[in-house]
């Protein structure tokens, strides 16, 4: 049994200029889309309310309105989650300096109440790997149609491209995954048809379900592949992939 109800995924950066040894900052990795209230109303909706979607949209929308007129006022707001404060960041020269707003910027600061305090302490941290910021994939070009649309089938070739992407197949650890809403890791066979520093190619796996992905290449390979690091390092393509029905295609229209 877990001793955690909810696992976060981080990545290590280092610490540019470090003048003694190695050090590393922790990133925690997001969906590109963050949850809005139109996804919060929903989930309210799925796990049962009897009011209605369009008078829980306009619930929320109102009770947000009124968190940013209190603020305005220069109050601060208490909510189940955060205390938030109004402030003004920036260097004041001197105490007769005024208010600049190319210097100064308004702003608020939202501190964790006691409540989320303790149930972050339900979360738990899984260590991904390093966060090469020399490595990068730049393109997915879907090879059964020549297109770099973001939508494949299983089965289908696809052409990763990049700077420093090379993979090391003979690591267990290591490969090229395909990573669903529920954060589940599915991997691509290591049968790379071409695997150098700027082009992997792969093929989708015959039982990923249709659905909305990450891709993620995992490498112990630095320097352009030249030489090879203990650490681990992760890769992410910064675009949702789309995985359709293999019907699909079939039915759109002409």
């Amino acid at each position: 049994m877990s001793l955690y109800d909810y696992i976060w995924k981080i990545m290590l950066r280092k610490i540019p200029y470090e003048k003694e040894g190695t050090r590393y900052t922790a990133e925690v990795q997001t969906w590109k889309t963050p949850v809005d209230i139109d996804e919060i109303a929903r989930q309210i909706i799925y796990d049962g309310s009897e009011i209605k979607y369009a008078t829980l949209m306009n619930i929320i929308n109102r009770y947000e309105e009124l968190i940013g007129e209190n603020l305005c006022r220069g109050k601060r707001v208490q909510t189940p989650n955060f205390l938030i404060t109004p402030q003004v960041t920036g260097i004041w020269p001197s105490p007769v300096a005024s208010f600049d707003p190319k210097v100064h910027q308004r702003t608020v600061k939202a501190t964790p109440t006691l409540a989320l305090r303790k149930l972050l302490e339900r979360v738990g941290v899984q260590k991904e790997g390093i966060k090469d910021h020399n490595a990068h994939i730049s393109l997915v070009i879907n090879l059964a149609t020549g297109l770099h649309n973001h939508h494949m089938l299983p089965d289908d070739d696809l052409s990763l491209e990049g700077k420093n992407i090379k993979v090391t197949k003979e690591d267990s650890d290591s490969g090229v995954f395909f990573i669903n809403e529920n954060k589940q890791l599915t991997a691509v066979e290591h049968h790379f048809v071409i695997n150098t520093p700027t082009q992997v190619v792969i093929r989708v796996p015959a039982n990923l379900a249709p659905g909305t992905y990450r891709l993620m290449i995992r490498t112990h390979f630095i320097r352009g592949g030249k030489q090879k690091s203990k650490e681990l390092h992760t890769i992410f393509y910064p675009h949702p992939l789309t995985v359709d029905a293999p019907d699909a295609l079939n039915n759109d229209p002409v």
